[in-house]
C-alpha cells in the first residue's frame, strides 16, 4: 500500500474541476436569507442570524416586503400576513414559547399597509399561529378567555366569539368547536354543520387561549369522523358527512391510535379494558382484554396488536419498587387469536422479522437480582415462531437481552454484564470455548472454496480470546471494549476502541491467521498482545502511527511535487515538501503540513523519475476539522490526464 501525505489547513480539492452555472432568480437571495417554497405568489425569506426577521419576495427574486420583526404567518391567498405583539407562554425550563398574537394586524405585502383586526389571535394547537395545511387564512380570534371566534384573514369575522375553543381544520374542511359543555363542527364559513350538538368532558381551561396539550386539544374530524358523546360519559364515532352514528356510543373512552399522521384505528376503553376499532368498518378488531394498548405492527399484510395487563410479579424481591409488572401479549387481527401463552408473564414483545418474512417475535421475561450496581432488573430474550406456534428459544433466566446473528450462528449478549451464549441456527448452544469465556461471535471467511472461521470471545471486560477453525486457540488481546470484526479484501479486520491506553486498534489477519498488518493510534500507553506462545510481547513502536499494512512501501517521498500555490503569513510559509516527507503528523501548522493560498484552482502534482506501476492506494492525511470536502485524483497516461477517483461531500 502506498501513501501520499496531505495535511491541510483548508478544505482543498485535489485536481479540482471548477464549474460555472447561470444563477437563478433566487440564488442571490439564498446567499443572504433562508428562502421557503413559493406559496400564494410569494417566497418567505428569513434572515440567517439573530434577531431573526421575516420578509417576502416574488418568484422573480424581487423583495416585496423587507424583513422585519413580528411576522407570524406565511402569505395568505389575498397577499396579507399576520403581525402584532407576541403572547408568550410560561417558561417550561427551555424558554418561553409564542402561543398567540395580541392586538393582531394584517399587513399587505404589496403596499405595506397594516389593518388592525380588533382581536387577539390564538394558536391552533400550540405550534402554529394560522391554519397550516388547510384553509390557512382562517384564524382563531379572541378578546377574553372562553370567548373564541373565527376570522378570515381575507374576508373578516365569520362567527361571533361564542366558543371556548376552535380546533384545527381538517383536509375536508371541518373543525371541532367547544362551548363549556357542548361541542360541534364548523365548516370553513364558520357555519355549524351538525343538526344537534354533542356533549363533552373537556376542561377548556387546559386548552384555551394559551393552549396546552390537554384532553381535546388535538381532536379533529378525520375522514369525516369525529369522536362524540351524547352525555359526555359514553363515547363513539359520528359520521359528520352522512350525519349518522358510525360506532355506537357505548365506550367509556375513545382516542386516536398510535398513528401520528393518518388515523387508521381508534383505541376504546370499556370497564377498564382496551381494544382497537377499525376506522373504516367500525368493527372491534380484538377482544376488550388489555389494560393498556401499546402498539400495532403489520407483517405480511396482517395487523398485530400488542398490549399489556398489570400483573402481580411474584419474582420481584421485597423492597424492589412495586409488586406489579406489565405482562404483554400479541393479538392477530385476522382471527383475534392471542399468539403467546396466556397466563405466562412476558415483560416485552417486538417483531424480530420484517414484512415479507415469516413472523418471529422477540419476547422478554425479567429477572431481579443484586449486583455491583445495586438491585437491578435484567431482561431475558426468547424467540417465538408464529408459524409453528412455539418458542424457538425459550426466554429464561441466564439469557441475554440482545440477539444478533452472524452467518448461521446467533449470539446472546447482556448490556450490563459480559455474559451470554453462542447458538447455532437451531438456537442450540455451541460449546468448546475457553473455560472462562461466556460470550462470543463467529465470522467466516470464504476464499478459493475454503472456509476459515474466526471466533472472538470475551472472558472479562479487558481480555478477548481469538479462536480459529475447530476452535483452536490463536491468541488473546487485552482490550478496552468488545472487538468488532469485518471481512475486507479477503482478510479479517479486527477493530477495537478504548479511551485510556489507546484510541483505536486494528489488526489484519489472513486466511491462515497470520498477522499481516496492524493499525494503532496510541493514547497513554501501547496495547499488548500475545501470540499464544510468548505472553505479553509489546508491539513495535511503528505500530503506533496512522499507517495500516506498514510493510508496504511509501512511494510519496520518492516523488517531485508541484502545487498551485502556497499559503504564507507574516513570512512564515507552508512548504509543499511536507506533503511527501513521510511524516504522518496531523498537527496544524507549517512545520507539519501544506496548504494553498486560497486563490484560484487548488491542485498538486506528483511525478516520479520512472513510471510507477501497481499503485494500490492514495492516502490523504489531514488535520482534524480541515478535511477535504471534495477532490479528484487523476493519472497521466500516454500524455492524457485520466480521472480515476472523484469524491464529494467528504465529511
Amino acid at each position: 500500500m502506498n501513501f501520499i501525505k496531505f495535511t491541510a489547513v483548508l478544505a482543498i480539492a485535489f485536481s479540482a474541476v471548477v464549474e460555472s452555472a447561470l444563477a437563478g432568480p433566487m440564488d442571490k437571495l439564498e446567499k443572504k436569507y433562508r428562502v421557503s417554497a413559493e406559496k400564494n405568489g410569494y417566497h418567505r425569506i428569513t434572515t440567517k442570524k439573530k434577531p431573526y426577521k421575516v420578509g417576502f419576495a416574488t418568484p422573480n427574486g424581487r423583495i416585496a416586503l423587507k424583513p422585519r420583526k413580528n411576522i407570524y404567518s406565511g402569505a395568505y391567498p389575498c397577499g396579507k400576513v399576520l403581525t402584532g405583539e407576541p403572547i408568550l407562554g410560561p417558561d417550561d425550563g427551555g424558554g418561553r414559547f409564542r402561543n398567540g398574537v395580541r392586538n393582531a394586524r394584517l399587513l399587505d405585502i404589496s403596499t405595506g399597509a397594516e389593518t388592525d383586526i380588533g382581536y387577539n389571535v390564538v394558536d391552533a394547537i400550540g405550534t402554529y399561529l394560522h391554519q397550516e395545511d388547510h384553509h390557512e387564512e382562517l384564524l382563531r380570534v379572541f378578546k377574553t378567555e372562553n370567548q373564541v371566534g373565527l376570522y378570515n384573514a381575507c374576508g373578516g369575522l365569520l362567527t361571533e366569539l361564542n366558543y371556548g375553543r376552535i380546533n384545527e381544520y381538517s383536509e375536508q374542511g371541518y373543525a371541532i368547536a367547544f362551548t363549556p359543555t357542548d361541542m360541534t363542527v364548523l365548516d370553513p364559513l364558520g357555519q355549524e354543520v351538525l343538526d344537534t350538538r354533542f356533549k363533552h368532558n373537556v376542561d377548556l381551561s387546559k386548552i384555551d387561549v394559551v393552549p396546552v396539550f390537554g384532553r381535546g386539544a388535538t381532536w379533529r374530524v378525520e375522514d369525516g369522523l369525529m369522536m362524540a358523546s351524547h352525555d359526555g360519559q359514553k363515547w363513539g364515532l359520528y359520521d359528520v358527512v352522512n350525519k349518522r352514528t358510525h360506532v355506537p356510543f357505548t365506550y367509556d373512552e375513545i382516542a386516536r391510535s398510535d398513528e401520528r399522521e393518518k388515523v387508521t384505528y381508534y383505541r376504546v376503553l370499556k370497564n377498564g379494558k382496551q381494544s382497537i376499532i377499525d376506522k373504516t368498518t367500525g368493527r372491534l378488531l380484538a377482544p376488550l382484554f388489555f389494560d393498556d394498548y401499546q402498539s400495532r405492527y403489520k407483517l405480511n399484510g396482517i395487523n398485530y396488536f400488542v398490549g399489556s395487563n398489570v400483573t402481580p410479579d411474584p419474582r420481584k424481591p421485597s423492597g424492589f419498587g412495586g409488586t406489579n409488572v406489565d405482562s404483554f401479549n400479541i393479538i392477530r387481527e385476522s382471527d383475534g387469536k392471542f399468539l403467546l401463552p396466556r397466563g405466562r408473564l412476558f415483560t416485552g414483545v417486538k417483531p424480530r422479522t420484517s414484512d415479507g418474512q415469516p413472523a418471529q417475535w422477540m419476547v422478554f421475561t425479567s429477572d431481579h437480582k443484586q449486583n455491583r450496581h445495586g438491585l437491578t432488573s435484567q431482561a431475558n430474550i426468547g424467540i417465538f415462531d408464529e408459524t409453528s406456534g412455539a418458542f424457538l428459544l425459550e426466554p429464561k433466566s441466564g439469557h441475554g437481552d440482545r440477539l444478533s446473528s452472524t452467518n448461521d450462528h446467533h449470539v446472546l449478549t447482556r448490556t450490563w454484564e459480559d455474559e451470554g451464549a453462542v447458538l447455532n441456527s437451531k438456537f442450540e448452544h455451541v460449546t468448546g470455548y475457553h473455560p472462562n469465556v461466556q460470550s462470543g461471535h463467529r465470522f467466516d471467511l470464504i476464499k478459493n472454496g475454503k472456509t476459515t472461521s474466526l471466533y472472538v470471545a470475551m472472558a472479562s471486560r479487558n481480555i478477548a480470546y481469538f479462536y480459529g477453525n475447530n476452535k483452536r486457540f490463536l491468541f488473546e488481546a487485552r482490550v478496552g471494549s468488545k472487538p468488532e470484526v469485518e471481512i475486507r479484501d479477503g482478510k479479517f479486520i479486527v477493530k477495537e476502541r478504548a479511551d485510556k491506553t489507546y484510541k483505536f486498534f486494528e489488526t489484519c489477519l489472513d486466511e491462515n491467521y497470520n498477522l499481516v498488518g496492524e493499525r494503532f493510534e496510541c493514547g497513554g500507553g501501547k496495547p499488548r498482545i500475545s501470540d499464544g506462545m510468548s505472553s505479553g510481547d509489546t508491539l513495535p513502536a511503528l505500530a503506533c502511527d496512522h499507517q495500516m499494512f506498514r510493510r508496504k512501501p511509501d512511494l510519496a517521498p520518492k516523488s517531485s511535487i508541484t502545487v498551485s500555490s502556497t499559503y504564507c503569513k507574516s513570512g512564515d510559509c507552508y512548504d509543499k515538501r511536507r506533503v511527501v516527507d513521510g511524516d504522518r503528523s496531523v498537527d496544524l501548522g507549517p512545520r507539519h503540513s501544506w496548504t494553498n493560498d486560497g486563490k484560484g484552482p487548488k491542485w498538486m502534482e506528483l511525478t516520479w523519475s520512472r513510471p510507477v506501476q501497481n499503485m494500490e492506494q492514495v492516502y490523504f492525511i489531514t488535520t482534524e476539522g480541515y478535511e477535504m470536502g471534495s477532490y479528484e485524483v487523476s493519472v497521466k497516461s500516454a500524455g492524457r490526464w485520466l480521472n480515476v477517483v472523484s469524491v464529494g461531500r467528504n465529511r
